[in-house]
């Protein structure tokens, strides 16, 4: 995992548990330093979706109102795409896009 697609407060998978980025380091120091070669990202489901705050409209489309945004996303084939044409695997990708558009952290 490149430490360019990471912010402090992500979300990922450490050691198969589920982690959050509070500083980072090159060397493997747990519990105060993610080591960015041993954190891998987390696939975004319909789950994340849901513990996001995403409310689902159909099989594969969810809506999250959020500050002056409307955030729709369209499941296709395990991919998830933001209308805006954006594509979005990952559950940090997810986070880093809503962080950037209302300057807020996306909270489970």
């Amino acid at each position: 995992m490149e430490a360019t697609g990471l912010r402090i407060g992500n979300k990922v998978d450490l050691y198969g548990s589920i982690a959050t980025v509070q500083r980072f380091d090159f060397n493997d120091r747990p519990p105060n330093g993610l080591a960015i070669n041993k954190g891998k990202p987390i696939l975004l489901t319909e789950s994340w979706l849901l513990k996001f705050g995403f409310e689902k409209k159909s099989d594969n489309v969810f809506i999250l109102n959020a500050a002056s945004f409307t955030f729709e996303w369209i499941c296709n084939d395990g991919m998830y795409l933001e209308s805006m044409g954006v594509e979005i695997n990952y559950v940090h990708q997810l986070q880093n896009l809503f962080f950037l558009l209302t300057g807020s952290e996306l909270t489970e």
